[in-house]
């Protein structure tokens, strides 16, 4: 008897007691809408995403991924396409006029529409769900513009030690906290 109940609670302990954790963390921590307050349905979003921190019409605005054609060098997106139709990615203008120091640099989202709320709220108030988000923003961008090269180093940007103190964390560092971790399960 006692035999048929562990074999029991080993089958089904595993998934059931995963599920009672997940019903009591959406109790405890309801998903909310981080700019506007709205509960978000746990159950319609994937974790770490954007729409997991916001709601449709604070996300109305848009999000606005780097795609082609931008700038080999800086990485500006370059928006309207020429007559020609010539839409691959190429040196700007800036960049021919006053080469930079660097390889290259590569952004992951541009400065606008929800991301211009959600940067804030992250590095201003605290908001550290978004650390996850970003964090896996820009490991796919190190991915696709990085995988090939040689890299010595990530290191991120140092925080002065007045801002660490006002913040309590260092926002660079939280969003690459894990990439050796993702890139090892990657490669």
């Amino acid at each position: 008897m006692l035999k048929s109940f562990t074999d029991h609670c080993k089958t089904y302990s595993v998934p059931a007691l995963k599920n009672t954790i997940r019903i009591f963390e959406q109790l405890l921590y309801p998903l909310k809408c981080l700019k506007c307050g709205v509960y978000i349905d746990p159950d319609t979003v994937k974790p770490h995403t954007m729409e997991a921190c916001f709601c449709d019409h604070c996300m109305g605005p848009g999000f606005h991924p780097i795609d082609t054609p931008f700038c080999i060098k800086c990485g500006i997106q370059f928006h309207q396409i020429t007559v020609s139709g010539f839409d691959e990615n190429h040196v700007c203008e800036a960049c021919l006029k006053a080469p930079l120091k660097l390889d290259r640099v590569r952004a992951a989202i541009e400065y606008k529409g929800i991301i211009k709320d959600a940067i804030p709220l992250f590095k201003y108030h605290s908001k550290l769900s978004l650390a996850k988000v970003f964090e896996h923003l820009l490991f796919q961008t190190f991915l696709c513009h990085y995988s090939r090269s040689q890299i010595d180093l990530i290191l991120p940007v140092p925080l002065h030690k007045k801002k660490l103190r006002e913040r309590g964390f260092n926002q660079a560092y939280l969003m690459i906290r894990s990439f050796i971790k993702t890139y090892q399960k990657s490669y």
